[in-house]
């Protein structure tokens, strides 16, 4: 798998929850580039980064997404947190996102 097939799978899966949660989350795209994409997202109680870009050096092989419940401190614990690895396909990808974005909505 590459980050290209990657970039190009969460581009898609990112037009769809972008309209299925619009009245519920805030989407900001921080950067869209060809080696990097970066959406924010906000709702009344979550805030979440969603990050993919190519390897280097961080926790993940392309993919991280990470929420923060706003009405907790700095030193919580990550309410979810995705990694993915060389293990994960694309269809593993989209659903822990999927399952991210599920959480950071109710």
């Amino acid at each position: 798998m590459t980050l290209e097939t990657v970039m190009n799978e969460i581009h898609k899966w990112y037009e769809n929850i972008t309209k299925k949660y619009a009245e519920i989350i805030r989407f900001e795209i921080d950067k869209d580039g060809k080696d990097i994409f970066i959406v924010n997202f906000d709702t009344n109680k979550y805030i979440a980064q969603l990050v993919v870009e190519d390897i280097g050096f961080h926790p993940h092989r392309f993919v991280s997404f990470i929420a923060l419940d706003k009405e907790r401190d700095i030193h919580q614990n990550y309410p979810y947190l995705f990694y993915d690895d060389e293990k994960d396909s694309v269809s593993d990808i989209i659903e822990k996102l999927n399952s991210g974005i599920e959480f950071i909505s109710n």
